[in-house]
């Protein structure tokens, strides 16, 4: 009779201890989906990379500019169309640095 009655109170307690533990698991679950979603609010891109946007605004900025510059130049169209392709890769070529440095070098104006 003892055994029996250690044996109820072990098996109540070991499920008390369960339930405990899955309750407590599923308010972590839902936290973790709270989280989440207020996360999701902004773009992925944005955690790693904050100002991705202005620094690619910026970029197309000066592509247009440099592209304006090239446009109004006497080259060939061989020659226009290297410094084009040039002009959109990551980094400026010593050629398309070479005709950008040439054409916004500015004399002074006397006045």
């Amino acid at each position: 009779m003892n055994n029996k009655r250690s044996l109820l109170v072990i098996l109540i307690f070991l499920f008390t201890i369960h339930t405990v533990s899955m309750s407590a698991q599923q308010n972590n679950s839902i936290q973790n989906q709270n989280a989440s979603i207020k996360e999701e609010d902004k773009p992925l891109m944005q955690k790693f990379e904050p100002n991705y946007l202005k620094i690619n605004q910026e970029r197309k900025e000066e592509i247009a500019l440099h592209r304006k510059i090239i446009d109004t130049l006497d080259l060939s169209e061989r020659m226009r169309t290297k410094l084009l392709k040039d002009l959109y890769k990551k980094e400026p070529t010593n050629r398309l640095k070479k005709v950008l440095f040439a054409t916004t070098k500015f004399e002074d104006i006397d006045q």
